[in-house]
């Protein structure tokens, strides 16, 4: 049997319900009304009585097996664009987040390309950011599919605000997971190689002459050919990556670039310009081409 609480309140018409929100329970009935909220364990719905009366129920979440909102099919083809403004989806997360742990909320999906957006800059404070709302769609999101690419992004969120020995853990973590895509693999696989880029840059800062010292040639190989490996693996094996693949290309095109094979980080831009032509990635990499001589003046 299914609980409810019901609270009456002597509301006036004018704060009925406008929204038709359903919820569908796991006896397959079907409630309609105004979701308010989700406090701890439980949903609390609007629903008008007879006489303009408003009532109040509470719901146990564990009962719903899925929630259609009002406006959720504008949000969803909202979230089915391929470019959506990163101001946009920051407001539908914090719009949506209350309602993360229902079945059916965009807010999973909000949350996963704002997130996707932030990580991409780079930047530390757009990482913390991102990785506050993985975490949350991790422990909440009642979808599966959602929550396992948030897992799959949480390493690079890690990586990228400050945290790269958490990363490198959450990246090996994941990869053992079952259920799992090669384009999720991809990307977790795109922060092992970062930690071996860093570790690359790091040994080169540290030993200028690396080439000439046959104690620090062997690791330098070793942690070029790692990066790499992890690189290119979106590019060489697994289709549609996406911006993995993009993301991979790049970073190649750096560790070329730190050992002077300028042939390599043409032919990465190459790729990148035919395969991900709007990719921030792609111009990324064609600011490491060295810059052409300047024709001298007659």
């Amino acid at each position: 049997m299914i609980r409810r609480f019901l609270i009456i309140l002597a509301l006036p018409l004018a704060l009925a319900a406008r929204a038709k929100d359903t919820i569908e329970l796991l006896d397959g009935e079907k409630i309609t009304g105004t979701i308010l909220a989700v406090r701890g364990t439980s949903l609390m719905l609007r629903r008008s009585l007879e006489g303009g009366t408003q009532a109040e129920f509470s719901l146990p979440v564990e009962n719903i097996k899925s929630v259609t909102f009002d406006r959720g099919a504008k949000l969803f083809e909202l979230l089915d664009q391929p470019t959506v403004p990163l101001p946009e989806l920051e407001r539908t997360w914090t719009a949506e987040q209350p309602f993360l742990a229902l079945p059916g909320s965009p807010a999973g999906r909000a949350g996963l390309r704002m997130a996707d957006q932030l990580v991409l800059s780079g930047e530390r404070a757009d990482a913390v950011k991102a990785l506050g709302a993985l975490d949350a769609i991790i422990a909440r999101g009642p979808d599966d599919e959602i929550r396992i690419e948030a897992a799959a992004l949480r390493p690079a969120a890690l990586y990228f605000a400050g945290q790269p020995e958490k990363a490198v853990e959450a990246a090996r973590e994941f990869s053992k997971l079952e259920n799992t895509t090669p384009a999720q693999l991809s990307r977790a696989r795109l922060v092992l190689g970062l930690a071996a880029l860093g570790e690359l840059e790091t040994l080169v800062e540290e030993n200028p002459r690396w080439r000439e010292d046959a104690r620090v040639k062997p690791r330098h190989d070793a942690l070029k050919f790692s990066a790499l490996e992890h690189f290119l693996h979106p590019f060489l094996f697994v289709r549609q990556a996406g911006d993995a693949e993009a993301a991979g290309l790049y970073y190649a095109a750096r560790v070329s670039r730190m050992s002077g094979d300028t042939e390599a980080i043409e032919r990465y831009h190459l790729d990148l310009t035919t395969l991900h032509p709007q990719s921030p990635y792609t111009n990324q990499t064609r600011d490491l081409l060295p810059t052409p001589p300047t024709p001298s003046t007659p």
